[in-house]
């Protein structure tokens, strides 16, 4: 399993980020990634499904504060 939370600040994340992934990650794995809400995790999500993974996401409701995403990727 590999976690990461608030990752995806800049564009350019998105490709190194998926790439240490891709480097790091057995090929049956989970992948969770809090995204704190900057626009960057629909491009990553584009290129994780790419790469194999499935991709499911949700908005957390305990706290209404919180503008982000939980994202979770998974490759059997």
């Amino acid at each position: 399993m590999i976690v990461g939370s608030d990752i995806l600040y800049e564009r350019g994340h998105i490709e190194l980020l998926s790439r240490f992934i891709e480097q790091h990650a057995n090929e049956k794995c989970e992948v969770i990634v809090v995204d704190p809400g900057r626009s960057n995790h629909a491009p990553f999500s584009k290129i994780m499904v790419a790469n194999g993974y499935k991709h499911s996401q949700f908005k957390p409701t305990y706290d209404d504060r919180f503008k982000g995403v939980v994202l979770r990727y998974q490759r059997a």
